[in-house]
């Protein structure tokens, strides 16, 4: 074709758009051509254009009618593509194609059980077409029928064998049954086939997350966050597996990564914000928090985060404003109800501190266990007892008031965030237990095992040793190689039973100035039978006497220092 015919051509093409734009009647042959060529130019809004003004004209046309909705399809144009191919399985029940389309069609706008009865009529209709079954296993899986799922992913796989997608929410569905070693075999094979799926390279990664393999899920959100370096959800995931790996240095370089590709995104300001105040940076959290809400100002979570990150026993207005905040947004936000109420409790203000209690939800005739951990601390504080709201705080409080000489130690290491804080602190050698095979029976809603580590223990400065294995175990071993009286103990164990194995073994090297900070000691369910009950049964049991020397009911901790043995 030379210039002049090509020029001719497109102003034939334009006169066709012109009237399909108008609605007029447009010459059929030439219209048709130019609708399939564009499409398969890759210009799919000039091709449904076109198919649009032949639908004026040929409005029964099954092949146009399957034409316009499959684009409509893939703009996006769903309501649209819905009323295409609902036309088109009227005038052509028997069309599998068109009940196919119009299932994906179904499923994208969230109608999910007359999804699945178009893919299941597609199936029914041509038994041997991958994407039925593929669209089909999507709409079984979001019903929740995760079992279902699995049989069409697969009936899609043996008659397409390189079908990534197919693979991929195969392995959500296995995913969303907790079957994770599956779920990353489905995720490796469609990485397989498409290395550049990223998509994929992230599941795998939160796969291997929720196995219990953090190290393999960093390299695997490394892996998506090299091949897509503008995946947001890859760094906010991998700064999430550092922090809860204890790494928080680490975690907090990836959200910094993150922001300096996108800063106007909240979640990873107020995600950076809980990093840093874990880490007891207490004023750059406070900025994180504050960005967050210029960004999104509804956003009770980074209020009530940002309460916590100012909070000051010597001055609580900045944190009274934070709380206020996040109740404004979110009124039936409990635990802003609940600091609130225990702030103005504590300024004498009753009245106002009765209506944020009043919000709490009562299970039976007793008290909530968070106003009842509030009027304990309440009664057991001391003129001198501090409150703080971060666990950093309160740990660099005590530890810096645990004047005694002697050892330093940690009952219940898991990944060892605490632990790093605690010696990074501490001044000397630090001991941490744990036998990082989780918990040894249930506890609430965490059963058996929850917070294993796998038998893997976490990398941790010199400065630490690491005994591994049960407390009934490892602590006899320790007190015959070890006779230093205890000068700061840190007990993260949660249980009743392990915290008076820990008191059985340790009491005659707990002395005048032993300083113990419990990080279960208030506010959950049972709070009087778990840590706080095993500590008062010892203090009976050796007649120590004690003072509360820091609480926070934000953290569920309390300082004590013993005075007496």
């Amino acid at each position: 074709m030379n210039r002049k015919q090509r020029r001719q051509q497109e102003k034939n093409n334009d006169k066709i758009l012109d009237a399909a734009r108008a609605g007029k009647d447009i010459p059929l042959p030439q219209a048709l051509e130019m609708m399939v060529s564009s499409y398969e130019k890759g210009n799919r809004e000039k091709a449904y254009k076109v198919a649009c003004g032949v639908m004026k004209v040929m409005p029964d046309d099954i092949d146009v009618l399957h034409f316009a909705g499959t684009v409509a399809l893939e703009l996006g144009q769903f309501e649209n593509a819905l009323d295409h191919l609902e036309k088109a399985v009227t005038v052509k029940p028997d069309h599998a194609e068109a009940w196919n389309g119009l299932g994906h069609a179904y499923l994208a706008l969230k109608r999910i059980e007359p999804g699945i009865e178009a893919c299941q009529k597609a199936v029914g209709l041509l038994n041997d077409m991958p994407e039925a079954h593929y669209n089909l296993g999507n709409a079984l899986s979001a019903a929740g029928r995760m079992e279902e799922a699995l049989q069409s992913f697969t009936v899609a796989l043996e008659h397409k064998p390189a079908f990534p997608e197919a693979l991929n929410n195969m392995g959500n569905a296995l995913q969303g049954l907790r079957r994770f070693e599956e779920a990353a075999d489905a995720f490796r094979r469609a990485i397989k086939i498409n290395p550049a799926f990223t998509i994929a390279r992230f599941n795998l990664a939160n796969a291997l997350m929720a196995a219990g393999k953090p190290k393999q899920a960093i390299a695997a959100y490394r892996d998506s966050i090299e091949a897509n370096p503008k995946h947001l959800p890859s760094y906010n995931n991998l700064a999430t597996v550092y922090r809860q790996i204890g790494q928080l240095p680490e975690s907090a370089e990836v959200y910094r990564q993150a922001l300096k590709i996108d800063d106007t995104v909240a979640e990873l300001h107020n995600n950076l914000g809980v990093v840093l105040q874990d880490c007891g940076v207490a004023g750059e959290a406070a900025a994180c928090f504050k960005r967050a809400l210029e960004l999104a100002p509804r956003n009770a979570e980074a209020a009530f985060n940002l309460h916590a990150a100012v909070f000051d026993d010597t001055d609580l207005a900045p944190a009274t404003e934070a709380l206020e905040q996040a109740l404004a947004v979110d009124p039936g936000h409990e635990r802003a109800h609940f600091m609130l109420g225990a702030i103005e409790d504590h300024a004498g203000i009753a009245k106002d501190a009765e209506t944020h209690f009043a919000a709490l939800p009562r299970d039976g005739d007793g008290p909530h266990p968070a106003i009842d951990s509030w009027s304990y601390m309440k009664a057991a504080r001391g003129p001198d007892t501090r409150w703080f709201a971060p666990a950093s705080a309160t740990l660099h409080y005590c530890l810096r008031h645990a004047s005694a000489t002697g050892a330093v130690l940690e009952f219940g290491v898991r990944y060892g965030a605490t632990l790093r804080l605690i010696a990074a602190d501490a001044g000397q050698p630090v001991h941490g237990f744990d036998s990082f095979q989780g918990l040894p029976e249930d506890w609430y809603s965490e059963r058996k095992g929850s917070y294993t580590t796998f038998g893997e223990l976490p990398d941790m400065p010199d400065t630490v040793t690491l005994h591994a294995g049960w407390f009934e175990d490892t602590l006899p071993a320790y007190t015959a190689e070890f006779d230093d009286p205890v000068r700061f103990m840190h007990v993260d164990c949660d249980l009743y039973t392990s915290t008076v194995t820990i008191f059985d073994h340790l009491a005659t090297r707990i002395r005048p100035g032993t300083v113990i900070v419990f990080d279960e000691y208030l506010i959950n369910p049972g709070w009087r039978d778990d840590e706080f009950k095993a500590f008062r049964e010892a203090v009976e049991k050796h007649g120590w006497e004690y003072e509360y020397i820091a609480f926070s009911l934000f953290a569920k901790q309390a300082g004590v220092r013993i005075t007496k043995t």
